[in-house]
């Protein structure tokens, strides 16, 4: 092609045809352009599907931590749902002057026990480097922002919406409980995907010890007539329900992003690594 043209292009010097040379320079610049153009093109359709492909990846990368994060937060809800009835169960005991039953050790435990999520974020910190509105997709960039910006920090262990429930009972517990010893009180929590019974043997490397659940009152009577603690106990009612919701919330926008990126990638990257 190249020798065709530089054929012509001598064959009309020679002839002194300047009209025509003029013509054909235009031609031939427009013939580069056009190639250049079109070698952009190429490249720039090249680069959108490698973005493409980068963008898959992290999205089956952001449904896995999405799934992990789940289950990490089923459990972090169970103990939310027994603290807080703990905590109403308590609380009408003292108001309504019921007598100490052993059983409320475990209740006392459940009381100041609180949980956090520590979430896995591997896909969407890989997002926010390549920018989240690369995945074209409004609603599940909504979705994703809601989670890691917005619903996340607020029961992380960083949050100060809410206090600590162990730290804010923490101090009070020092001076006015001490630890269940009594290895015939039993007691079980019961985890979607296991169950903790105590009294429990636990094997370590300094050896075998029998751990134990629960705190005492050291005196039960004295805690009906406490205005500091009857207040506590409604403060951390209100706490225990604003960790609950947010974590009802999560779990609730989680589901829905999990769905728009299984929709996205058109299968579901858990259910495929399962099969193989």
């Amino acid at each position: 092609m190249l020798h065709y043209l530089r054929h012509i292009r001598q064959k009309i010097i020679l002839q002194d045809n300047v009209r025509r040379y003029l013509l054909y320079a235009i031609g031939e610049i427009l013939l580069v352009m056009i190639g250049i153009l079109l070698a952009l093109q190429v490249n720039n359709w090249n680069e959108n599907q490698k973005k493409e492909r980068t963008v898959k990846t992290i999205l089956v990368q952001i449904a896995k931590d999405l799934h992990r994060n789940l289950a990490d937060m089923s459990g972090d809800v169970v103990i939310h749902r027994m603290g807080y009835q703990s905590n109403l169960k308590i609380t009408e005991a003292l108001l309504n002057n019921e007598p100490y039953q052993p059983e409320m050790a475990f209740d006392f435990w459940c009381l100041k026990t609180d949980e956090y999520i520590f979430p896995v974020t591997t896909g969407y910190d890989k997002l926010k480097e390549l920018g989240v509105s690369s995945i074209h997709n409004p609603e599940l960039e909504d979705l994703l922002l809601a989670i890691y910006e917005s619903i996340m920090p607020r029961i992380s262990k960083e949050s100060h919406f809410t206090p600590d429930l162990d730290e804010y009972f923490s101090e009070y517990y020092f001076t006015h409980f001490k630890y269940n010893t009594d290895l015939n009180l039993r007691y079980e929590i019961n985890f979607p995907q296991d169950t903790l019974s105590y009294p429990r043997r636990v094997e370590s490397e300094y050896g075998v010890e029998t751990v134990t659940l629960g705190y005492v009152p050291l005196d039960y009577e004295a805690l009906t007539n406490d205005e500091q603690f009857i207040i506590m106990l409604k403060e951390s009612i209100q706490f225990r329900r604003y960790k609950l919701s947010r974590y009802d919330n999560l779990i609730g926008v989680t589901e829905q992003a999990i769905q728009l990126i299984n929709k996205e990638l058109g299968y579901d990257p858990l259910a495929t690594d399962q099969e193989d």
